[in-house]
């Protein structure tokens, strides 16, 4: 009688090397003190000597900071790219880096509308006096967000995807397989790489010293210098062949501005006043030919706060939790 055998079972038979590194990593940017309603009602009346709260006072920021990243692209000469829906982001940016040199800079800007979570100021009643009062109230809404898909000289492709409501939220995605990718033909080792991992390495033990070597320093020197695009002060545009955007040229409704006295991106770096934070999500894989993926997310709930004031519009913000994703693959011999 024969009994049936596992997936694991059969390919350990066939696993000729393996190597454990981290696969990719998604790192949530945001100023903690703006992801709950009364941060935001402090920030507009302490911190910006504001009376009350309303959208009209995020308007022009979000204003602001969607005219600066236009100014950016322009400026830097890369495509803005519309994604469409059920289009494939990756594939794109592979369009791009066919043809790209190796140097570091902006391949590219994308622009969608995706779901995020934000604050309103909605009118309540004092159900004493009678008099109506404005209550920021967590709420979601499809927001425009912009990639910025680029190359780093330590971590190669990676994307940079900013919300475009306040209080701005970004997130950054880096792939560890493509750094140690990176680290190992610095360091002269003969390698075959997958997609997304290697498929053979010469030198396979001082390729997995390198893997380990992959630290939080290491990534947060990476996305604090790329989460300032739209102020020109990260990667400049890569010297690649120009390609026509996918759609006509859109315009933002919503984002924040550039300017010191708003939370614009250098809020994502931890140098502004009420401080801020990333947070990363990463995962350690077994690396070769057949990968095998899991993802999970959640996202955070926020309650909700006395505006002071009467009610403009919708006062947005979002704080979307990591979402690890892990890899595990195989490499089998030769039959």
């Amino acid at each position: 009688m024969t009994l049936p055998r596992s997936a694991a079972d059969v390919l350990a038979d066939h696993v000729v090397w393996e190597l454990e590194c981290i696969d990719r990593m998604y790192l949530n940017l945001y100023v903690p003190k703006l992801m709950f309603a009364n941060g935001i009602a402090h920030f507009f009346r302490d911190h910006r000597g504001q009376p009350f709260v309303s959208s009209a006072l995020m308007d022009p920021m979000t204003k602001d900071f969607v005219r600066s990243i236009h100014r950016f692209i322009d400026d830097a000469g890369v495509d803005l790219v519309h994604f469409r829906k059920g289009e494939r982001k990756d594939d794109i940016a592979h369009r791009y880096l066919e043809d790209h040199d190796g140097s570091e800079g902006v391949l590219f800007v994308g622009r969608a509308q995706e779901k995020t979570n934000v604050f309103r100021t909605q009118k309540r009643r004092n159900p004493v006096t009678g008099k109506n009062y404005p209550w920021l109230v967590a709420d979601t809404a499809m927001v425009n967000h912009f990639y910025f898909y680029g190359f780093d000289d330590d971590f190669g492709p990676f994307f940079i995807k900013f919300a475009t409501y306040f209080p701005y939220t970004a997130k950054c995605c880096l792939n560890g397989h493509e750094w140690a990718k990176r680290q190992a033909a610095k360091a002269g080792i003969d390698f075959e790489a997958l997609d997304n991992g290697f498929l053979s390495c010469a030198e396979p033990e001082l390729l997995q010293r390198i893997s380990n070597s992959l630290s939080p320093k290491r990534i947060a020197r990476c996305h604090r210098r790329g989460s300032r695009p739209s102020c020109a002060s990260g990667w400049p545009a890569c010297p690649t062949p120009s390609r026509p955007p996918t759609a006509g040229p859109a315009t933002a409704t919503t984002s924040r501005s550039c300017r010191p006295s708003s939370p614009s991106p250098r809020c994502s770096t931890g140098r502004c006043r009420g401080g801020c934070s990333s947070k990363t999500s990463s995962a350690r894989t077994s690396t070769s030919v057949v990968p095998t993926r899991s993802a999970s997310s959640s996202t955070d709930a926020s309650s909700g706060a006395d505006a002071s004031a009467p009610q403009d519009g919708s006062a947005p913000g979002s704080s979307p939790r990591a979402s690890p994703r892990r890899c595990t693959s195989t490499t089998e011999a030769p039959s």
